[in-house]
């Protein structure tokens, strides 16, 4: 029953647009794009699946004509609703990240909706507590969808992502994309890590089960990693990186007596080493409120770009983010995160950072777009490097030096 409704209801603002497999926004364009380019490769399930699309889309903007009254009442409070995508834990981590602080910068109050036919609504439902109005249920959710998808009313995706907007050439840079968000949050409110915390009770008891779990390792000495592999999601390929290329840093946490969690999957290569390394399966459905605990409590997490990258943004983890692609997203926006790059190279030359963020470059992500470049992941040199400044940093709470750097690469 869960799986039925969340195919027929859970409406993902986002779509992956034919035939050059962009991401960009769910509107009736985009969709009737992907119909007509199914139907001209006779791809009869695509067809079915894309006018089920199109016809559930114009049936919510049909019904949005009868929620008038209340859209018009909402449209006078500083109420607005969130447009989530809630069938991935990274996309709907970043969204609703992104979305409430941009809400909270313009003093509006967020309206969260997340229903239990969400695959991914045990990770949030203990933690949204703070001064948002949170529901979580289902039938809610339907009876709502219309003011969800209501633009007047409702932060949307396209608010907070820049690669939706357009993929020309932008010369300015509006200031409510998510890194810009993000760091006017930091600067105005400090600290992010307040505004999703664990229920008290939920919390004591997560800690039992994470300590019954990992045999009473410390958790504020533990760092988490997660390295993002090829056969989890077969989409942005791009970001996928070389767990090679981390052996020696994981060796190297170890030897200064820190606890290792890895975050893996259910198809995802095991490693082993005698002591104070652990394996967590964040596939399993008992797992899921207990990875909440664990990346919300942990040290820091060392991390490429992905779903428990933008989860630890959302809960004010520290970050060392590594391999990061595209170039205009960070998930590593706070004083004590970090974060390095993949690198470009064209006829065997680096492109440097101010050729980059001139052109569409800045948003690659996507196989298909690379051409006649080739793109370089992070060594296991760069990454190691970059983790024992970020474990020295951390210990010694000492942040300026990055700080004046990263103001200047944000500007």
């Amino acid at each position: 029953m869960k799986k039925i409704l969340n195919f027929f209801f859970n409406v993902d603002p986002y779509i992956i647009l034919e035939p050059d497999k962009f991401v960009t926004s769910l509107n009736l364009a985009n969709i009737l794009k992907n119909v007509l380019f199914f139907l001209k490769k006779f791809h009869l399930k695509k067809i079915i699946k894309y006018f089920f699309f199109l016809l559930r889309f114009i049936s919510i903007k049909v019904i949005i004509i009868f929620y008038l009254p209340l859209i018009i009442f909402f449209k006078y409070t500083k109420y607005r609703f969130l447009r989530l995508s809630s069938n991935q834990l990274g996309s709907l981590a970043h969204n609703l990240d992104a979305q409430i602080k941009l809400s909270l910068l313009e003093k509006k109050k967020p309206i969260v909706i997340l229903p239990k036919y969400s695959p991914y609504e045990k990770n949030f439902r203990d933690i949204l507590i703070n001064d948002f109005t949170y529901i979580n249920n289902s039938f809610v959710s339907i009876i709502l969808l219309p003011l969800i998808f209501s633009d007047s009313i409702s932060y949307k995706p396209e608010d907070v992502e820049i690669f939706l907007v357009k993929r020309q050439k932008i010369t300015t840079i509006k200031n409510t994309f998510y890194n810009q968000i993000l760091s006017q949050y930091e600067k105005k409110f400090k600290d992010s890590s307040t505004i999703f915390k664990l229920k008290k009770e939920v919390s004591n008891n997560l800690q039992d089960k994470f300590k019954r779990l990992f045999n009473n390792i410390n958790i504020k000495n533990t760092f988490v990693i997660h390295v993002r592999d090829s056969s989890f999601y077969k989409t942005s390929l791009l970001r996928t990186a070389n767990l090679n290329n981390y052996i020696p840093t994981i060796k190297y946490l170890l030897s200064k007596n820190y606890q290792i969690i890895r975050l893996v999957h259910n198809n995802e290569k095991k490693l082993f080493f005698k002591k104070n390394y652990f394996e967590f399966n964040h596939e399993k459905e008992l797992n899921k409120s207990l990875q909440t605990f664990i990346v919300k409590n942990c040290k820091g997490i060392i991390c490429c770009h992905g779903g428990p990258s933008s989860f630890a943004a959302m809960l004010g983890t520290p970050i060392c983010q590594t391999n990061v692609i595209p170039f205009d997203h960070v998930h590593a926006n706070k004083a004590q995160d970090m974060y390095i790059h993949k690198k470009i190279k064209k006829n065997n030359k680096l492109i440097n950072y101010n050729s980059i963020f001139k052109t569409d470059l800045k948003y690659l992500y996507n196989p298909e777009q690379l051409k006649n470049l080739e793109l370089m992941e992070n060594s296991k040199f760069e990454i190691i490097n970059a983790v024992k400044e970020f474990e020295k940093n951390l210990k010694n709470n000492s942040f300026e030096k990055y700080k004046l750097l990263k103001n200047k690469y944000y500007n």
